[in-house]
């Protein structure tokens, strides 16, 4: 009986059950990690490498031209014309000081950068507030009225239909694109809150890298919607310019619910990537997951730049941001004398205030990214914080004509 793999997962605590490679005490996904080992090693030649493509498996590196050809990471790259490689994608720039946890930042600094977040907040445009619904979504609220998680779904996108009306932008015909699709279901919303008779005139793109199960616009297009388009790619290699469904010229709409983090920014890059080649006539985005941001993919430095915050400060506020969905206790002063932390200085009512702050900060230098490029743009909250603590929506229309 074969040996299994010497490897110890330490997540799993136990060690890995693969088989041994012949003649080694590694399995062939941690051959690598034995160059420590007693174990005589392979030469140069067979020695295994991770696969440059993917570096969750290895290959040898022997055969590596021929592995390149054939890995199944190379296989899920379109090649239609719309694939242009990190096109989206921003500027990387080398040896950025930026903390990925909060345990790195020291309470004097976090301190001193709260007073500054404070102080920036009164300057910051005001939030706007939008109570609207979509009559077209009642039937299904009051019909998932015992499920609360179903109801508050709908809910979010009646309010997102009724911001896409009162802008003038849910209209037939057009082009809507909902950016991070997940299951589609804020394109099948659309569908249902347009003119029957006009669905037809109107194409769907929903763009997603994932792959997701019982996705609700495969129904649709079983019973003849053949203008459903699914993309299958990262956000940051979408060109709108090269997709062939927006060649009709009819007015381009961008959606998205919860689209998360630096995903936001890719989307705004794709869309003032395409001008003016795409007839665009305007987008909702329901915001979403600020602390997975990125100083490289992130549009609105010039904000951070007049309020005098470096690339560290940002990444502490997007960190910081996730305080406003953490649900921390309703008490004003709940700091544990026993249980000091670096954080002691600050509440957790306090925590909450900071991070919406944080949020608001980083959105609003998305608002003036577009504003600065010609568009109508500004931050709604959509809905209730009772129905989702991520409430907030980026709504931009075309560009202003000279």
């Amino acid at each position: 009986m074969e040996e299994s793999c010497h490897y110890y997962l330490p997540k799993k605590r136990r060690y890995c059950r693969l088989q041994q490679m012949k003649g080694q005490e590694y399995c062939v996904q941690h051959i690598e990690t034995s160059t420590n080992s007693s174990t005589p090693q392979c030469d140069d030649a067979n020695q295994r490498i991770r696969c440059p493509l993917d570096p969750s498996h290895t290959c040898d590196k022997r055969r590596l031209q021929k592995h390149l050809k054939n890995c199944n990471v190379t296989k899920l790259i379109p090649t239609d014309p719309w694939y242009v490689a990190e096109m989206n994608a921003g500027e990387i720039e080398g040896n950025l000081d930026t903390v990925k946890m909060l345990r790195e930042v020291t309470p004097q600094e976090m301190k001193d950068l709260i007073g500054k977040i404070r102080d920036i907040s009164g300057l910051l445009p005001p939030l706007g507030k939008s109570d609207e619904s979509h009559p077209s979504l009642n039937g299904e609220i009051s019909e998932f009225e015992n499920c609360e998680s179903a109801t508050k779904k709908l809910v979010q996108n009646s309010s997102l239909l009724a911001i896409l009306a009162s802008n003038g932008i849910l209209q037939s015909p057009g082009n809507y694109i909902e950016f991070g699709a997940g299951r589609g279901q804020f394109t099948t919303s659309i569908i249902k809150a347009l003119p029957e008779e006009k669905v037809s005139d109107c194409s769907f793109v929903l763009v997603d890298r994932g792959t997701n199960r019982r996705k609700l616009d495969a129904k649709y297009r079983q019973i003849g919607h053949s203008q459903i388009t699914r993309l299958r790619t990262d956000i940051k290699d979408l060109c709108l310019r090269k997709l062939e469904v927006l060649e009709n010229r009819a007015p381009v709409v961008g959606v998205s619910k919860h689209l998360c983090g630096c995903a936001t920014d890719l989307t705004l890059r794709c869309v003032t990537n395409a001008m003016p080649d795409i007839n665009f006539a305007g987008s909702v985005i329901a915001l979403c997951c600020h602390h997975r941001c990125n100083w490289s993919d992130y549009v609105g430095k010039d904000l951070v730049a007049k309020f005098e915050l470096s690339p560290r400060d940002f990444s502490i506020i997007c960190l910081m941001s996730s305080w406003a969905v953490c649900c921390f206790r309703d008490t004003e002063n709940d700091v544990d004398e026993e249980n000091k932390g670096p954080l002691h200085f600050i509440s957790d009512v306090e925590k909450e205030e900071v991070g919406r702050l944080c949020k608001r900060i980083v959105d609003c230098g998305r608002v003036e990214y577009l504003t600065k490029l010609g568009f109508g743009a500004n931050l709604i909250e959509y809905t209730a914080k009772s129905i989702t603590l991520e409430n907030t929506a980026l709504v931009f229309t075309r560009k202003a004509s000279n």
